[in-house]
């Protein structure tokens, strides 16, 4: 392995660490949404006359869900963006 390509690879590694991190807590973010909905909509269903504003939650909640699905393809494709790198280094 020729001098430079030390750093290069320590810097992948570091880069791939973290961006698994993310993935790991982007899922779990987006677990936790999953589960907030399903009791609001358990919820929901017990309840007679349900007032405007809990559409409105869900509206939020359906929204954070999509935007943390986005955030994991991108981490997604950024981690084996890192990886195709690392190949050559190892």
């Amino acid at each position: 392995m020729a001098q430079g390509e030390q750093p290069e690879r320590a810097r992948l590694n570091a880069e791939l660490a973290l961006t698994e991190q993310l993935l790991r807590t982007e899922t779990q973010h987006l677990q936790e949404l999953d589960e907030k909905r399903r009791l609001i909509t358990d919820g929901l269903a017990d309840l007679s006359a349900p007032s405007g504003m809990w559409e409105h939650y869900l509206d939020e909640i359906d929204q954070a869900m999509i935007a943390a699905r986005n955030r994991i393809d991108e981490l997604d494709y950024l981690r084996e963006d890192i990886r195709s790198h690392l190949e050559p280094h190892q």
